[in-house]
């Protein structure tokens, strides 16, 4: 179904460039473009096709030099290694506190070995 779709788009796109444009002035002085060929009253009328029709005020953008910034990639991550670090080692304080204390959410002794399993594997991917 694209490719149908596709080929109709291509064969149809060829046609454009045969279409007609119009470009005449007003009695104001006034410059219209159209695709219909102006009233007979207009003081100047140019047909010209699509691959004649003229830009205004183009002009080509310059190129943009883009440069590379370095990554200072051994104190940032050494930095962002130890941040993770600390906030490791303050959850696990904080856990084990609740855990000494007997608060948890559910009570159970399954829930607090599961805790500290993911305590155990967090200070040991972090640290």
């Amino acid at each position: 179904m694209r490719a149908i779709v596709l080929i109709g788009l291509i064969l149809i796109s060829g046609l454009l460039p045969a279409a007609e444009m119009y470009k005449w002035k007003d009695e104001n002085g006034k410059w219209h473009y159209s695709d219909k060929p102006p009233k007979s009253d207009s003081k100047q009328v140019k047909k010209q096709t699509l691959d004649e029709v003229d830009t205004v005020g183009w002009t080509e953008s310059p190129e943009v030099k883009k440069t590379k910034q370095k990554r200072k990639s051994g104190n940032y991550s050494s930095s962002r290694k130890k941040n993770k670090c600390n906030r490791s080692k303050n959850q696990s304080d904080y856990h084990d506190k609740r855990l000494k204390r007997g608060s948890s959410t559910n009570g159970s002794n399954y829930h607090k070995k599961k805790l500290r399993q993911e305590r155990w594997k967090q200070l040991t991917n972090n640290c």
